[in-house]
């Protein structure tokens, strides 16, 4: 559930990108905190920073729930879409990282793959191979020790996810 400080917070943002006056964002609160009682805040405020980054009239309701679930503004498919979506925070791209055993020593890979959202879809082309294709392939690769892939909850890969001082031996 978006809390009232996440509420609080968005309404302000808007109110500053947009020009709001503070009346409007006293009307608004309610009505964004029932809203948004099924979104967490960490959906709200990705949402709303990607929405204030491409957009140049705030958003409604209906266009950041659209925004939310993938669906680009007014819920539409299609150009919009192709902004991108929660779980690559709009880029089109996904941080990954392949753990695995070459020579008994542990080998740490990282990488941009495409996301497979619109956009992402759109960056793969013929160069880049597909993600699910890709993270498919090392999972059931025999010397993976582990995989790691960045999303809306995760949105950048830790240190050690990295290999940043990675164990020599798995153990």
């Amino acid at each position: 559930m978006a809390s009232i400080e996440c509420v609080s917070s968005c309404l302000e943002q808007v109110s500053a990108a947009y020009n709001r006056p503070s009346s409007w964002m006293a009307k608004c609160t309610s009505l964004w905190e029932r809203e948004f009682a099924t979104r967490t805040d960490g959906q709200l405020d990705r949402a709303l920073r990607m929405w204030v980054r491409a957009e140049p009239k705030a958003p409604t309701i209906a266009e950041l729930h659209a925004l939310m679930d993938g669906e680009g503004r007014n819920g539409t498919q299609g150009q919009v879409n192709a902004r991108g979506c929660l779980d690559c925070d709009g880029s089109g791209w996904r941080g990954a990282a392949w753990h695995r055993l070459e020579h008994g020593r542990l080998r740490v890979g990282t990488f941009a793959l495409p996301c497979t959202c619109p956009r992402g879809e759109g960056m793969g082309q013929r160069s880049v191979p597909r993600m699910d294709t890709t993270l498919q392939a090392w999972k059931d690769h025999p010397a993976t020790v582990a995989v790691y892939l960045t999303d809306e909850d995760h949105p950048t890969l830790t240190k050690e996810e990295r290999g940043v001082n990675a164990p020599v031996r798995p153990g």
